[in-house]
């Protein structure tokens, strides 16, 4: 329960003045001086209709606002008052707002895993199968070429994204009361935004106003564009869950995310992009080493600075791959160089159709690091 406020105690004093005398901005009458002149129980008449007009349940948003800006015309108890109601309304809005959130991230995640499932019959376990088989057996070829890649490799993973990758918009084409839910929490944040605007500026008047200790008892609340990035940031995550993940891919994957915020982030959104890949082809998900992540970046520079663009290294004590990986306290068994990419998947597509990188990416290896500098990409593979 908050505590009641005694207002007369927390606010300045609004300074009497001279209706004669010049205003800050050099006017002969001050910016407040109407409401200073006006009869206290006029005042408190158009206080109480603002208030009312406010609180009203068929009030449209632009009458609620103009009750806003009366209410902050009248000085720092008016504007007290309606911060405490807007910090009130703001709180109902995040409960209700988060409540409905929950419910639709776990209905959304259910119908997603529900729309894999139903791909995956008879005939679809047959087309992951043979999809996956073409994309490896090709890899596996001594006579691998960048053609095969685009004819054979290319539709396979198309078809295998068609069978387990889940968008958004496919969820809401099968679930139309999930969709009616989503559009309801739109509209949900759009009302708490609004709202947070308005007390935003009620805040901002009481401490421009000289009523800071006011200003503070009217709450803390984040900007609800936030929610609303979080939520979407949470659908692609449901939509992402639903493909189906063993139980050390889903470990290896929290621990990717965990150790996220030490690397760049393109190198992130390429280790990621890489491990999708190797998702759709059921070959598990690489663990981020960020010891070779940092053996990657630190070959990148050398090469980005030294001029040089080769897996064999000019500088004393870095000559190959597995002695700069052992340089940085880990082992490495393979090595993937590019440059001239702006982002860490645009890194992975240009190793995608150059068959050797190609099968370096495709391999066996447990562990996987990504360093940039510049554009200039090393991609390191360890056991």
């Amino acid at each position: 329960m908050r505590t009641a406020l005694l207002l007369l105690p927390l606010l300045a004093p609004v300074a009497q003045q001279d209706p004669a005398a010049p205003g800050p901005s050099g006017s002969a009458r001050g910016p407040h001086a109407s409401r200073q002149d006006e009869d206290p129980a006029a005042r408190r008449a158009r206080q109480a209709d603002a208030m009312a007009a406010l609180k009203a349940k068929d009030a449209t948003p632009a009458q609620q606002e103009a009750a806003v800006d009366t209410l902050l015309d009248l000085g720092p108890e008016a504007t007290l008052l309606a911060g405490r109601y807007l910090d009130r309304q703001l709180e109902r809005h995040r409960k209700d707002n988060q409540r409905a959130q929950e419910t639709l991230l776990k209905g959304f995640g259910k119908a997603a895993k529900g729309i894999v499932s139903a791909r995956l019959d008879r005939e679809g376990q047959a087309r992951l199968e043979a999809s996956r088989a073409a994309v490896l057996g090709a890899a596996r070829s001594p006579d691998l070429s960048k053609e095969t890649i685009r004819t054979v490799s290319d539709p396979a993973v198309a078809v295998l994204e068609e069978l387990l990758v889940v968008r958004p918009a496919q969820v809401w084409d099968a679930d139309e009361e999930l969709f009616e839910a989503f559009v309801e929490l739109l509209d949900g944040f759009e009302v708490e935004g609004r709202v947070h605007g308005w007390w935003s500026r009620a805040v901002a008047a009481l401490r421009e106003g000289g009523s800071p200790r006011a200003a503070e008892r009217l709450g803390e609340h984040a900007d609800p564009r936030a929610f609303e990035e979080r939520l979407m940031a949470g659908l692609r995550q449901a939509a992402e869950a639903a493909t189906p993940l063993t139980s050390k891919d889903l470990a290896n994957l929290e621990f990717n995310a965990s150790v996220a915020e030490e690397l760049d982030p393109e190198e992130v959104a390429g280790i990621a992009d890489l491990n999708h890949l190797r998702i759709l082809l059921g070959l598990g998900v690489q663990r981020i080493d960020v010891k070779l992540c940092e053996a990657g970046r630190d070959h990148s520079k050398d090469m980005a600075t030294l001029g040089f663009f080769a897996h064999d290294s000019p500088v004393e004590g870095k000559t190959t791959p597995w002695m700069r990986a052992e340089r940085f306290g880990t082992t490495a068994g393979a090595e993937n160089i590019a440059a001239g990419q702006a982002t860490g998947p645009a890194a992975i597509r240009a190793w995608w159709y150059s068959p050797g990188h190609h099968k370096n990416m495709l391999g066996g290896g447990a562990r996987t690091g990504l360093g940039r500098f510049g554009s200039h990409w090393t991609q390191l593979f360890g056991g």
